[in-house]
């Protein structure tokens, strides 16, 4: 369940850092493809909301009831933080997708405007609060993992393996081993569908694409 953990936390902190420097690229007035950039920087919020939602349904609550004593809450600040950043961000993305439907002479100018002014620094800002807020909790649940019951680890486990998202599979798996295999990786491809395995050639193939169309 340790190593699961960590490579979702690993995807997660590699999807942040993904959009933030394409984000950057963009701002510079590299050739960046927006709409792929705007697909992605969505994909990356719907994860992370989906991840704490899940988790805070089957994760969460079997800790706490475990160790009431330990700090569990205090994350909840580098959360909110996080939050309001995130928010920022969708409401940048939001703008850059507007400015795909503007006339083609202005597009790409607005697109260039709008991650200088609001998509960079707001991408710069969520990934390094991801990555304060992952490096806190991963603390703080090394300190409860050794003494997690025997019984409830397999519950952990299945919480933690349903918590990457459904859609974008090529996303996953090419943050998974891109620029090498995150910790747990394995653990992780262990419950990929059989029906998906036959198809992890074309997903590298599209995460490669998805990256140079992001000038990375």
């Amino acid at each position: 369940m340790h190593d699961e953990l960590l490579a979702v936390h690993t995807v997660l902190r590699r999807a942040a850092a993904l959009t933030a420097a394409a984000m950057s690229r963009l701002a510079t007035g590299e050739p960046v493809d927006v709409e792929t950039l705007v697909r992605v920087t969505h994909w990356q919020h719907e994860f992370l909301r989906r991840h704490r939602r899940h988790a805070e349904v089957r994760f969460w609550p079997v800790l706490r009831d475990l160790f009431p004593g330990v700090a569990l809450n205090s994350l909840r600040t580098s959360r909110t933080a996080l939050d309001a950043q995130l928010s920022r961000l969708v409401q940048a993305t939001d703008d850059l997708e507007h400015a795909l439907m503007f006339p083609a002479p202005h597009r790409l100018a607005a697109a260039v405007g709008i991650a200088a002014a609001l998509g960079e620094p707001a991408a710069a800002r969520t990934r390094d609060l991801l990555i304060a807020h992952l490096d806190h909790e991963e603390l703080t649940l090394w300190e409860v993992f050794p003494r997690i019951p025997a019984y409830t680890i397999e519950t952990l486990r299945r919480a933690v393996a349903d918590l990457p998202p459904r859609s974008a599979p090529e996303l996953v798996l090419g943050l998974l081993s891109d620029p090498r295999p995150a910790p747990g990786a394995a653990a992780v491809l262990d419950h990929l569908s059989a029906a998906m395995r036959p198809a992890r050639p074309a997903m590298a193939e599209r995460y490669e694409q998805t990256k140079r169309d992001l000038a990375l």
